[in-house]
């Protein structure tokens, strides 16, 4: 892309550095450093040249905390006189357009309406823009410069910038066991505004609480439609758009298994198009769902409908071909959300494996193509889509299902190819999800890679590419050093590991212990390993000092306890099997017996007790993010391995005073 200027003028400026990198996320498209810096005076007084400051209202109170936090300075603000930060339109404020042209600060040709210009001086700094979301991201960057800033000081710099992509957003999973509380929920919003993206939907399947079918929302669980209401009323004064979305075909199953919607059901899967009853409950969902967002767009899903052709409609299959009957159900859809003045985006999933049904839909549908793979090129699912005519958003996602941590390697790879691919064929944006599938993950767990998706979506891909890592702790975290990043690299190849089998969870729920005259084969090779990879990477989370949001190291601590514990477990358990099968075989010796046998107690009794600290933690930092429900289902799964080793422990001290009693050890495959 050209950059949208022709020139700029800097009196008497000298240019040391262009397209530096500074620590900000997502990365300027054009940064100028220069000589000197600009001191931050106890008071910086905010002159505001807008006609109108309601949309910078939040912005504004980020930069003055900013400015109070992070320079222990305070912020006033004026509309005209002498200020040392100047924030304004300079086609609104003929004396802030002259301002800025005379200081250099002001493009020949617009840059949009997201893009600004932030021109830091020695003598003051100054914030323009076309648009008031120009003027808010500018204000991000100014406040992630703050966190980073030296004794109150900011580099002398001239940064121009526009996104690459018009609209940039996270799709977060809140159906799959996990559901945020509010607070959680406003402080999502404001972290995805500082990192530019504008756009935030929260899949849902039986989460909305509806006036008319709150039956199928879980207790504790339901978001009723004023909450709805609320979050996106507050996303909008962060310019993010919240994005409703229902589930509105296929996984509906957890509806279903309710008595009175069991009719409605196409093998037990998918809501049925071939009754009325199934569009009148949606339309029923959406008059209630779609005025609470303020967002033209409505997410209706309607992916991976496997069982389309397998119950009531298999007739209608077998006549007239399921793309015939898939986009009748589309169509259906589309047209009531219509009726609320809503654009209809799905996934494009079927679409894609049955091309005939593009030339049915409507037109102003929003093609959504996902895929999570490290595929080499994804044109052939976005292709297609473009040449028929389609708005089209990529989606790539944080590698988080069903794992104890992302595979970030992985996810890079997808998310810097899904959206570059997409720049080359001029997609409408990208919106990249996380998903909860197995009901564990702790979004905080994700913002590295949220933020380098948010990286990728606004900046030129391959030079954001290279200077992430660098970047990303500074930007977030107010970290000089680069902590997140060092231990996500250092926990990467656990992913590669055979025994923990891709970073599955499942792992960490396996059976530690045998059943009697049972064997579990395990290669301790690879737990060493593991082992080893979480000492470094204890090291390097020892090196965090962050200035803000420090608990998601927090929730990376965790996963480092979670897999030291496997490893541990593993060995330990192993050795204190070595142990008791030679004291079985010397009992005469009974000093020689009593030592191998209290070190074995030892070694299981301390895997019990650091896997019952394992759920405290878990609950501790469950309750940060989320309600309680469905927290029970999970600490039950740390019950169920807590109780098993409890009864090893049991049973060793049982053998124990047994043996000092007189009696023989029990054979080892009864212990």
């Amino acid at each position: 892309m050209k950059y949208p200027f022709v020139f700029f003028f800097f009196s008497a400026v000298m240019v040391s550095k262009i397209g530096a990198v500074i620590p900000v996320v997502p990365l300027p498209q054009v940064v100028m450093v220069q000589r000197g810096y600009f001191q931050l005076a106890p008071t910086v007084t905010i002159g505001l040249a807008v006609p109108d400051t309601t949309a910078l209202t939040a912005g504004l109170a980020e930069l003055r905390e900013a400015i109070s936090v992070y320079t222990g300075g305070t912020a006033g603000i004026v509309q005209n006189g002498d200020a040392a930060l100047w924030i304004g339109l300079p086609d609104c404020d003929p004396p802030f357009d002259q301002l800025c042209r005379q200081g250099g600060s002001w493009p020949d040709t617009r840059i949009g309406s997201q893009g600004y210009v932030l021109v830091i001086a020695r003598d003051q700094i100054r914030l323009a823009a076309q648009e008031q979301a120009g003027l808010f991201y500018g204000i991000q960057t100014l406040v992630q410069l703050l966190r980073n800033s030296d004794d109150s000081r900011l580099s002398c710099m001239t940064i121009v910038d526009w996104p690459e992509l018009a609209w940039r957003g996270i799709m977060d999973d809140i159906s799959r066991g996990p559901v945020p509380t509010t607070p959680f929920v406003k402080q999502q919003i404001r972290r995805c505004a500082e990192l530019k993206l504008n756009l935030l939907t929260y899949y849902t399947e039986n989460i909305t609480a509806t006036s008319r079918h709150g039956d199928f929302a879980p207790v504790g669980g339901g978001v009723p439609i004023a909450q709805w209401r609320e979050w996106a009323a507050y996303a909008a004064t962060y310019h993010i758009q919240l994005v409703g979305n229902f589930q509105s075909f296929g996984h509906f199953e957890k509806i279903l298994s309710f008595p009175q919607y069991q009719h409605l059901g196409e093998a037990g899967r998918m809501l049925t198009p071939t009754r009325e009853e199934s569009y009148q409950l949606l339309a029923d969902i959406y008059g209630e769902m779609a005025p609470a967002f303020s967002s033209p767009f409505f997410h209706d899903n309607c992916d991976e409908v496997w069982d389309l052709g397998r119950g009531a409609s298999k007739k209608w299959v077998d006549s007239l071909g399921l793309a015939a009957v898939y986009s009748y159900h589309l169509n259906r859809i589309s047209a009531e959300l219509k009726r609320h003045g809503k654009m209809m985006m799905m996934w494009a999933d079927i679409a894609l494996e049955h091309p005939e049904i593009l030339t049915t839909l409507p037109a102003e549908t929003i093609l959504l193509p996902w895929n999570y793979d490290a595929a080499d090129s994804f044109d052939v699912m976005i292709r297609p889509l473009v040449k028929a005519g389609f708005n089209t958003i990529v989606c790539p996602g944080v590698l988080n299902s069903r794992r104890l941590m992302p595979d970030f390697m992985t996810a890079r790879k997808n998310i810097h190819r899904f959206i570059r691919d997409g720049k080359k064929y001029g997609v409408l944006g990208a919106l990249t999800t996380v998903w909860d599938d197995g009901g564990a993950a702790a979004f905080s767990r994700d913002w590295y890679g949220v933020a380098y998706a948010a990286d990728q979506a606004w900046s030129n891909g391959g030079r954001a590419e290279a200077g992430f890592d660098g970047r990303v702790d500074q930007a977030l975290y107010g970290n000089a050093q680069p902590t997140l990043a060092r231990t996500v690299r250092i926990l990467a190849p656990l992913a590669d590991l055979a025994a923990t089998q891709e970073m599955n969870e499942a792992v960490f729920w396996s059976k530690l212990v045998p059943d009697s005259e049972e064997q579990l084969r395990c290669n301790l090779a690879d737990w060493y390993e593991v082992r080893e990879i979480c000492s470094r990477a204890d090291s390097a989370l020892d090196t965090a000092a962050a200035k803000i949001h420090a608990t998601d190291y927090d929730y990376l601590r965790f996963t480092v306890q979670q897999y030291r514990f496997m490893a541990e477990s593993r060995i330990q358990l192993q050795a204190a099997a070595d142990l008791y099968r030679p004291a079985c075989r010397r009992q005469s010796e009974r000093d020689r017996a009593s030592a191998e046998l209290n070190t074995v107690l030892s070694l299981a009794s301390t895997q019990r007790q650091t896997l019952a600290g394992l759920a405290q933690e878990f609950e501790r930092l469950w309750l940060l993010e989320n309600r309680p429900y469905y927290l029970d289902r999970i600490l039950q799964k740390y019950e169920r391995q807590v109780e098993a080793l409890t009864d090893v422990v049991r049973l060793i001290k049982s053998a124990i005073a047994d043996y000092h009693k007189g009696s023989f050890l029990p054979p080892p495959n009864l212990v």
